[in-house]
């Protein structure tokens, strides 16, 4: 591996990790604040339904020019979903 690559899988895996906090913060505060369950129980096609909403909030999010916090958030969202559809079809 070279100079350039090492860089650049430092820096993948120093985002991935922060970013990672983001998304545990969000699934932690589903469980614990609003009572959600397990994701494995829900049917794809309303995660993927949530999915379009959550893109939808974070282009909102962007296209109103909200504070970095909050477009953060949205991009934890739908991360956060996509992981649970990817999660739901490896059968775990």
């Amino acid at each position: 591996m070279n100079e350039e690559e090492r860089e650049l899988q430092d820096k993948v895996e120093r985002v991935s990790e922060w970013f990672k906090n983001k998304v545990v913060e969000k699934l932690t505060y589903e469980r614990e604040v609003k009572g959600k369950g397990d994701w494995a129980e829900v049917p794809i096609s309303h995660l993927l339904r949530r999915l379009l909403e959550e893109v939808g909030e974070l282009a909102d999010a962007l296209l109103d020019e909200a504070k970095v916090h909050q477009i953060i958030s949205e991009c934890a969202d739908v991360s956060a979903i996509a992981m649970m559809i990817a999660n739901n079809l490896m059968g775990d």
